[in-house]
């Protein structure tokens, strides 16, 4: 007999495929409506859990960076997304600030990628 929950559960399905089978489309349904309905608490969520940073702290800094990108003027975070990139350290964890999609991409590049700048400045100018 299983002893852990997930076992149980594991069984449970393995048993009765088709109540499983019956019940999805309307728990697609259910987790839909919980998802649109609880977008801040998702959000909140994930922040903690990403970055160690709440949805509140989150905001204190969009105001503080004046509803803009860090980095440049721009009020739209970009890509179809809602919410600005958390920009962080990814060795100490520390929040730096929020950015828009271009501009999380561009530092991405200088931390990955050796000389980039030095490149697409080249680049540009045409040598």
């Amino acid at each position: 007999m299983p002893q852990t929950l997930a076992q149980r559960q594991k069984l449970y399905r393995e048993r009765h495929p088709e109540k499983i089978a019956a019940y999805k489309p309307r728990l697609a349904v259910v987790s839909k409506v919980w998802r649109d309905t609880n977008k801040e608490q998702i959000k909140n969520s994930k922040l903690l859990r990403t970055y160690g940073i709440g949805l509140k702290e989150y905001n204190y800094l969009l105001e503080v960076q004046g509803g803009t990108c860090a980095l440049c003027p721009s009020d739209d975070p970009g890509a179809g997304r809602e919410y600005f990139s958390v920009d962080h350290d990814h060795v100490t964890g520390k929040v730096r600030g929020l950015l828009c999609s271009k501009c999380n991409v561009a530092l991405e590049r200088l931390d990955t990628i050796v000389g980039w700048a030095e490149k697409a400045t080249s680049y540009r100018e045409g040598v």
